[in-house]
């Protein structure tokens, strides 16, 4: 096993859309002819957007590439506009609990940022932060964040105890 990673630098970035998952399928029929096909729309266009914002993300900070087998750390926000209808009278975010599923958007993310060369496996994400909310409608006072996806990867430089440690803190 080779040294863990010791670049210190945590590539950030933000994409500027509306979070699309990935993962479910549909099947059609055709005759004797199934095809399987990709159940979100716009799945490849949201694709080519955050590994485009990635790859720029990395060439302006010099990020460098997470090889195998070293394990990442990957932290990631997808934030929505609250519906109108939504009551967000004291707050300024609410758990969004209603589809898209968190797997199927980390999926679209882990997939885009290998093919963005931020590490060479998504199988290397040892360590998940996931977090979908909805926030009021953008507003010139507003403090909280806009719409779209954030995003945190770096290597994961802790031992599992370290890291295990963290959890009855966290939660």
């Amino acid at each position: 096993m080779s040294e863990v990673n010791q670049v210190s630098e945590v590539l950030h970035f933000f994409v500027d859309m509306i979070p699309v998952p990935q993962g479910s399928k549909k099947c059609f029929c055709r005759g004797r002819v199934a095809s399987i096909v990709e159940a979100a729309t716009g799945h490849a266009a949201a694709r080519k957007l955050v590994t485009k914002t990635a790859k720029e993300a990395i060439e302006k900070s010099g990020f460098i590439k997470i090889e195998k087998p070293d394990p990442v750390v990957l932290h990631v926000e997808f934030v929505y506009i609250a519906p109108k209808a939504r009551k967000l009278i004291d707050r300024i975010a609410i758990w969004r609990t209603v589809a898209p599923d968190v797997d199927k958007l980390t999926r679209l993310i882990g997939d885009s940022l290998t093919d963005a060369g931020v590490y060479s496996d998504d199988a290397q994400i040892a360590a998940l932060h996931c977090f979908k909310y909805e926030v009021k409608f953008a507003d010139a006072s507003r403090t909280e964040r806009d719409a779209g996806i954030y995003v945190w990867v770096g290597p994961l430089n802790s031992g599992v105890e370290e890291h295990l440690a963290l959890v009855p803190k966290v939660i």
